[in-house]
């Protein structure tokens, strides 16, 4: 018996070929932390240079242009969402409904500096719930760049605005000495002596 055949024997065979599932998996793992690591290394030196439009002198904060949604409620009552505009003035940012799709928009001008030219600009689209009352659609923004916009559900009642109850003084003399009076007339039309 040759010993190169003795060889092929004690090892088992496999139908998968020359790689087993291990050796995919530990390789795709591999790639994929190559890839990670490649694009937070460039997303690393894109922010510190400030290549292109941006200036280097720019902080991190800086580089969100309005591309944060926040908190979004779809409840059964009403339908909110917020999201981060702090790098627009408000005569910068734009937001329609059309068919359904709730479109917020912001654009800066383009400014020069010392490096060229700046300008931003961002668009988010969203499909309102079937549900929303689109007539309800409000928006505000608070001071620290954060947009909110509301709309109430179809088929909620409206909340009615509270109703103060006056309260009636009576001179509190005059109540401590007589009693307050009954309304007898009823008694008369009903038969009753």
């Amino acid at each position: 018996m040759n010993p190169l055949d003795h060889h092929r024997e004690i090892q088992p065979r496999s139908r998968r070929g020359r790689f087993s599932d291990l050796d995919f998996m530990s390789f795709n793992e591999t790639v994929r932390r190559m890839f990670e690591n490649l694009f937070h290394g460039l997303e690393q030196q894109y922010r510190q240079l400030g290549i292109g439009w941006t200036s280097p002198w720019m902080s991190a904060t800086d580089y969100n242009f309005g591309s944060s949604v926040g908190q979004i409620v779809n409840d059964a009552e009403n339908f909110g969402m917020e999201m981060d505009v702090s790098q627009f003035h408000p005569a910068d940012l734009k937001i329609s409904l059309r068919h359904g799709q709730l479109r917020i928009e912001g654009h800066h001008k383009q400014q020069r500096d010392q490096h060229g030219f700046i300008e931003r600009h961002f668009v988010r689209q969203f499909t309102l719930p079937d549900d929303v009352d689109e007539t309800t659609l409000i928006s505000h923004l608070k001071e620290n760049g954060i947009l909110k916009i509301s709309a109430r559900k179809k088929n909620v009642p409206a909340t009615t605005p509270t109703r103060n109850i006056p309260i009636q003084t009576y001179n509190v003399d005059e109540q401590r000495s007589k009693p307050p009076k009954r309304d007898d007339s009823n008694a008369s039309h009903t038969g009753t002596s």
